[in-house]
C-alpha cells in the first residue's frame, strides 16, 4: 500500500465523521477496495478486497478509470433516501494509487429543493391571482371613471333644467300679474267684464300652480344634485384608494417576482 493511502485509511473515521450529513467512506487502490465505513442511514456496504471491476458502473470505478473526479446523484429508489456520491483519485508521485469515495445522503438538500420548488408554484399562483386582482382594479377604475363622467353629466343637465325652471316661474309671475291685471280692468268693465273676469282668474290659478310646481320640482333637482355631489365626492375618494390599492398590487408582484427568481436560482444551485 503507498504511503499515502495508508495515511487516508488511518484518518478514514476522522472524514467519516467530518461530513455534514449521514456518509459512507471508502478507500480502495487501482485494483480493490481497502476499506469502507457504512452508514446506518444509507445501509449502503461493499466487502474490503472486492474487485473494483465486480462493480462496474460506479463513480468509484468512473474514476479509476479516467483519473478524473466524478459526482453522482441518486434518487432514493436505490436504499429508501436520496444520496450523492464524490470519488476522488488518488494520486502519488504522479502515479494513480487509489480513490477515496464518499456517499453522503442527500435528505436536507432534497427537502430545500422540493421546499423551493413548492414555493415557486406557489408563488407563481399568488402572481397570477395578483394580476387577475390588478386586471380587475383596472376594470373597476375604468368602471368609476365611467359613472364619474355620467355623474357629471347628469349635473350638468340639472343645470340646465334649472334654467328652464327659472324661465317657467318667470313665466309665471308674469302670467299671474297679467291675469291681476286683467281682473281689475274685468271689474272696471262691469257686467260686460264677467266672463273675461272667470279667464283671468283661471290665468292666474295656472299661474300659481305653475309656480308651485317649478318650486317643488327644483327642490326635489338639488335634493338630487346634493346627492350627486356627495356621490362625487365618494366617486373620488374610492378612485384613490384604488389606485392606492393598484399601486400595493404592483408593489407586492415585484416582492413575488423577486421570491419566485430567489426560489429558481436556490433549486438550481442545488442542481449543480
Amino acid at each position: 500500500m503507498s504511503p499515502k493511502l495508508g495515511a487516508l485509511l488511518a484518518c478514514l473515521e476522522d472524514i467519516k465523521a467530518s461530513q455534514v450529513e449521514e456518509a459512507c467512506v471508502a478507500l480502495t487502490d487501482t485494483e480493490k477496495y481497502i476499506a469502507f465505513l457504512t452508514s446506518e442511514t444509507l445501509g449502503l456496504e461493499t466487502k474490503p478486497g472486492t474487485l473494483i471491476t465486480d462493480i462496474k458502473g460506479t463513480v468509484t470505478e468512473k474514476a479509476i478509470r479516467s483519473g478524473k473526479k466524478m459526482i453522482q446523484e441518486q434518487g432514493p429508489e436505490v436504499c429508501g433516501i436520496p444520496y450523492i456520491s464524490s470519488a476522488t483519485p488518488i494520486f502519488e508521485d504522479g502515479n494513480l494509487v487509489g480513490c477515496l469515495t464518499i456517499l453522503t445522503a442527500n435528505s436536507k438538500i432534497e427537502n430545500i429543493r422540493s421546499v423551493s420548488s413548492t414555493l415557486a408554484a406557489t408563488v407563481e399562483e399568488i402572481t397570477a391571482t395578483a394580476d387577475q386582482v390588478a386586471s380587475a382594479s383596472i376594470h373597476v377604475n375604468e368602471q368609476i371613471l365611467t359613472v364619474s363622467n355620467e355623474s357629471q353629466f347628469v349635473t350638468k343637465e340639472i343645470e340646465k333644467i334649472f334654467k328652464v325652471l327659472s324661465f317657467v316661474k318667470e313665466m309665471a309671475s308674469q302670467s299671474h300679474m297679467l291675469g291681476l291685471n286683467a281682473a281689475i280692468e274685468a271689474a272696471r268693465a262691469g257686467e260686460h267684464g264677467r266672463g273675461f273676469s272667470i279667464v283671468a282668474n283661471e290665468i292666474r290659478k295656472m299661474a300659481s300652480q305653475s309656480k308651485e310646481a317649478s318650486e317643488e320640482i327644483q327642490k326635489q333637482l338639488k335634493f338630487i344634485e346634493n346627492s350627486i355631489q356627495k356621490m362625487n365626492v365618494s366617486i373620488q375618494s374610492v378612485t384613490s384608494q384604488s389606485q392606492n390599492h393598484s399601486a400595493s398590487i404592483q408593489e407586492l408582484r415585484a416582492a413575488f417576482d423577486h421570491i419566485a427568481s430567489t426560489a429558481t436560482e436556490l433549486n438550481d444551485e442545488i442542481k449543480k
